[in-house]
């Protein structure tokens, strides 16, 4: 009797491991993307000079629960990389040609400015609390904070001053281009914007 129960036992753990482990079903994912080209708009900008940044966020967030009995933190660090483009807006400037005299002249010329940030964004040590979790909207304004620390760096540092100084060189390859064609040109100089 006690081995037709252990034959019996034996059995059906064996059926029931089958159907567990040989039911299960392998996990799918997909992705279905559709791409839309939603708007294109005709640029005049000159970038003259990119900058690579990188910058480390200490990011932590308390929220006192129970007169502070209970910790509930979130933190998390983030590193940043951003390649800043710096140039100018050419659609701001003013340009006026006379066929009559052969000349051109350049003026309301626009001050320079970042073009584009192009950030990459890491996070690590991830850690939050059961009531004070990271939601898409946290990792949405880390990623704008972030984006503003960027650009907030590049107005301070150098790369508007040497934007400046490489769209003065493009200025005087155009003015020779068009003194070679027997033109003459006026241009008024580039500004630092604020």
């Amino acid at each position: 009797m006690d081995i037709i129960l252990l034959v019996l036992g034996f059995l059906l753990g064996a059926l029931l491991v089958y159907f567990l482990l040989g039911k299960r079903k392998s996990k799918t994912v997909s992705y279905e993307a559709s791409i839309i080209l939603e708007k294109i708009k005709s640029v005049s900008k000159l970038i003259t000079v990119e900058g690579n940044y990188s910058e480390v966020i200490h990011y932590k967030d308390s929220k006192p629960m129970w007169l502070n009995l209970i910790p509930n933190h979130k933190k998390a660090i983030i590193i940043i990389k951003a390649k800043a483009m710096v140039g100018f807006d050419l659609s701001k400037a003013k340009f006026e040609v006379n066929i009559d005299t052969h000349s051109i002249h350049i003026s309301k010329l626009p001050e320079a400015e970042i073009i584009s940030v192009e950030p990459e964004i890491e996070y690590y040590d991830l850690k939050d609390s059961a009531l004070n979790r990271f939601t898409p909207e946290d990792y949405t304004k880390l990623q704008k904070k972030g984006v503003e620390l960027i650009k907030q760096k590049v107005i301070e540092g150098e790369l508007p001053k040497l934007a400046i100084e490489r769209g003065k060189d493009h200025l005087k390859l155009i003015t020779e281009i068009v003194k070679a064609n027997g033109w003459k040109v006026e241009i008024d100089q580039l500004k630092l914007s604020n």
